[in-house]
């Protein structure tokens, strides 16, 4: 049985994917430092099928002070850093390296449609995204760099986004224009798989084909939880109640999987109300 070695392997995506792979006859074995050296051992990273790097804080679970945007960057660059460059040492490197990004890297880009050709934007999460990628360019295998969107399953981003509307507090944040990149988890998963076995490199958007607006997002939550989407939350409150946390939430990223499309991936889950439905119904 191949072994895919996962760091973050106890997280969301993390258990997801583990349990994912060993049903698809991989061996998915969590991975870590070791606490005394700091270091991946790399009698265990010999002859991996694949590595991959999930690591990194929660971006949402506190507010942003300078410390907590310190401990963000830190937690996914050093990791990677470290796990790079024992994956470079490898006499045996695995057949592919995949390495956690976002599509935060893109920034604020309103209603452009965006794929892996377009530029890096501004502000914390797209340097976050740019730094995190740089430190996961090794030599001496292929590397996948992955952009994840709103990942849509039992936990996660959804659990947090219904709570508002079972209390009618749901609707538009800001604008409501703009862009929400999301993506079922299974077919995130399928993509990292994909992605392994068909040879990509570089970066993958993984995110539906069918990114929607805030706006258009919150009324479908509403509908299938019977709610109202009445409530409106301005760009100002968000920044009073937030600071500068709010731009996840205000941010316009219009993600296409241009690469994975191309391939000929096919997503399981592009329409959003069934997908809903079947996360929390």
């Amino acid at each position: 049985m191949n072994r895919i070695l996962i760091t973050g392997a106890s997280g969301f995506l993390g258990s997801y994917l583990t349990g994912y792979l060993r049903a698809k006859n991989f061996e998915g074995i969590p991975l870590k430092v070791n606490p005394k050296t700091g270091l991946f051992p790399t009698e265990i990273l010999e002859n991996a099928y694949a590595i991959i790097n999930l690591a990194g804080e929660n971006i949402t679970s506190k507010r942003w002070s300078n410390k907590q945007k310190a401990k963000i960057l830190e937690s996914r660059v050093d990791t990677t850093k470290k796990l790079a460059a024992s994956i470079e040492k490898l006499k045996k490197p695995p057949k592919v390296f995949l390495s956690g990004s976002a599509i935060g890297f893109y920034g604020d880009q309103g209603e452009k449609e965006l794929t892996e050709e377009s530029a890096s934007g501004s502000g914390f999460l797209a340097e976050v995204s740019k730094r995190w990628e740089e430190a996961a360019r090794v030599t001496n295998t292929r590397y996948v760099l992955m952009r994840t969107g709103v990942v849509l399953g039992n936990g996660g981003a959804l659990k947090q986004m219904t709570l508002p509307y079972k209390m009618c507090l749901g609707g538009k944040l800001g604008s409501g224009k703009q862009y929400i990149s999301w993506i079922h988890i299974e077919d995130w998963a399928r993509g990292v798989l994909f992605a392994i076995e068909n040879e990509i490199e570089g970066p993958i958007n993984l995110t539906a084909p069918t990114p929607v607006t805030q706006e258009e997002f919150s009324k479908t939550l509403a509908g299938i939880l019977k709610r109202p989407a009445l409530f409106h939350l301005p760009k100002s409150i968000l920044k009073f109640l937030m600071g500068e946390k709010a731009n996840i939430l205000l941010f316009s990223t219009r993600v296409f999987p241009k690469k994975l499309l191309q391939k000929g991936f096919h997503f399981n889950y592009t329409n959003l109300i069934s997908t809903i439905i079947g996360v929390i119904l």
